[in-house]
C-alpha cells in the first residue's frame, strides 16, 4: 500500500519543464502582478513584505536562512519594503543568543515566546507584521535570490 509519503518522494520536484513550457506561450516573465510592474526589464515592488519565520532549536540554520533572505534581491533593491520577524518558540538550543546577536542588514524583528507550536509562533508573528504581503518560510529553508518578488 502506497502511503503519501512515498508517493511525494516518487515525484520530480524539476520545474524547469513547466518554466519552459511557459515561455513557449507568453512573452511575460513568471510573476504575480500583485507586487510588480514589469517594464523595461526592470522589476519596481509596490507592496511590502513580510517574511515570518517560526524557530524551534533552530541554532544551526536560522543565520543561513536570514543570510539568505538578506542576499534576495527584493532587500537588495529595496530594504525598506521588507521587514523579517523570526519567532523564537522557547528554543533551549541558543537560536535566541544568536538572534539576539544578530547584525546584519535586515529589518529583523526577534520575537521570543515561550514553546507553543509553529502555528501559535507564525500567529505571533503575524500579530505584529506590517507588510501588505506575508511570506511564511520555515528555519531550514534557503530563499534563492528571487523567490521573495
Amino acid at each position: 500500500m502506497d502511503t503519501i509519503y512515498s508517493y511525494i518522494l516518487s515525484q520530480d520536484n524539476n520545474w524547469a519543464t513547466l518554466e519552459s513550457r511557459w515561455h513557449e506561450v507568453s512573452p511575460n516573465p513568471i510573476v504575480g502582478n500583485l507586487c510588480f510592474d514589469v517594464g523595461e526589464n526592470t522589476i519596481t515592488v509596490k507592496q511590502s513584505v513580510t517574511v515570518i519565520i517560526p524557530a524551534w532549536n533552530a541554532s544551526k540554520t536560522v543565520i543561513a536562512c536570514l543570510a539568505a533572505i538578506e542576499l534576495s534581491s527584493l532587500h537588495q533593491k529595496h530594504k525598506d519594503l521588507l521587514q523579517v520577524i523570526v519567532v523564537d518558540d522557547g528554543s533551549t538550543d541558543g537560536t535566541w543568543e544568536l538572534l539576539s546577536n544578530y547584525r546584519g542588514s535586515l529589518n529583523l524583528l526577534a520575537i521570543r515566546q515561550e514553546h507553543l507550536g509553529q502555528s501559535s509562533a507564525m500567529n505571533t508573528g503575524l500579530s505584529v507584521a506590517q507588510g501588505e504581503i506575508i511570506v511564511s518560510c520555515d528555519v531550514d529553508m534557503l530563499l534563492n535570490i528571487w523567490a521573495l518578488e
